[in-house]
């Protein structure tokens, strides 16, 4: 089996605009928990989540493929977008705002594990695409998921009392 070289270049270049907005989403919430204990925490998050990104650009490149500029011209404004924090304008880690911000970044991080689940299931196929590395990275998407998660789980209350 072959893999479709423009398929699978449209599927990472979508994933590269929707990391970029990631990175948007992580600092908009590095910003929220800025004066809590858990500012530390989203500061790493957003490290890996920028690492993760620039990992997936560097993927495309070695593929030789090109992110589209209509593509790299959306993320632009998406970022410009995100600085407003839609989920969360005011900033608070409390209320339902604080919880839906929570909630979309571990949609986020979610389907960026997929994606690296997706890539491992086509290095069976395609030489080009490094099974070590595809772990690596889904296994970092796990580790952000848990940290999201615990951290969702431990400031709940706080949010609905």
């Amino acid at each position: 089996m072959s893999i479709d070289d423009d398929r699978l270049s449209g599927y990472l270049g979508d994933h590269l605009l929707a990391a970029e907005s990631g990175v948007r989403l992580f600092e908009s919430a590095k910003r929220t928990w800025q004066d809590t204990e858990y500012r530390s925490d989203f500061d790493e998050i957003r490290r890996d989540v920028a690492a993760d990104r620039d990992d997936l650009a560097a993927l495309i490149r070695r593929l030789g493929y090109t992110p589209g500029r209509a593509k790299m011209a959306l993320a632009w404004v998406g970022a410009q977008v995100s600085k407003a924090g839609p989920l969360n304008p005011l900033h608070r880690s409390d209320g339902r705002n604080g919880q839906l911000e929570l909630e979309a970044l571990q949609s986020a991080v979610h389907g960026k594990e997929s994606l690296w689940t997706s890539l491992l299931a086509l290095a069976r196929n395609d030489d080009r695409l490094d099974p070590e590395d595809l772990q690596r990275l889904k296994d970092r998407a796990r580790m952000q998921q848990d940290r999201i998660a615990g951290i969702m789980d431990r400031t709940i209350i706080g949010r609905f009392d």
